[in-house]
């Protein structure tokens, strides 16, 4: 590789990967000093300042890069993100709320155990049968 392509390929936000750094580093500049190119980068971890001089020799098999680019690609699975999210909601939901999951159900019983439920729950909150679902009114401990 000639220095050009390799200062080309260097923009601000690659990451690099090597021996020459212990942590992987994001590139804030990188210029060339006669043969050699001069890199300053950043820890990703650590938030330490790097200042190397590399030969262009050593890109070709020491040194990995990264394009900005390809870190933000955002070319994932939607049905996993909006799952993760939803669970994020509510792990944050019941942290200040723990009867969320009680109030949130979204089971619909059918008429049938509906019917035999409120004769049920009139003398008992808990149903004979654990197959059927009951709607169960929780009392808050706390106004709100």
């Amino acid at each position: 590789m000639t220095t050009d392509t390799i200062l080309n390929q260097l923009t601000e936000g690659t990451i690099l990967e090597g021996p020459h750094w212990t942590e992987p580093v994001k590139v804030l500049t990188a210029k060339a000093r006669g043969s050699r190119i001069e890199v300053q980068a950043v820890g990703t971890h650590t938030k330490r300042l790097w200042t190397k001089l590399l030969k262009p020799e050593e890109f070709n098999d020491a040194i990995t890069v990264t394009s900005a680019g390809a870190l933000a690609a955002l070319d994932g699975n939607p049905t996993h993100f909006r799952l993760a999210a939803e669970a994020h909601r509510i792990r944050l939901a019941f942290q200040y709320d723990p009867t969320l999951p009680c109030r949130c159900r979204r089971s619909i019983p059918c008429p049938t155990s509906w019917m035999q439920s409120t004769r049920t729950c009139s003398h008992s909150p808990v149903s004979a049968s654990s197959s059927q679902m009951i709607p169960v009114r929780v009392r808050r401990l706390w106004p709100g």
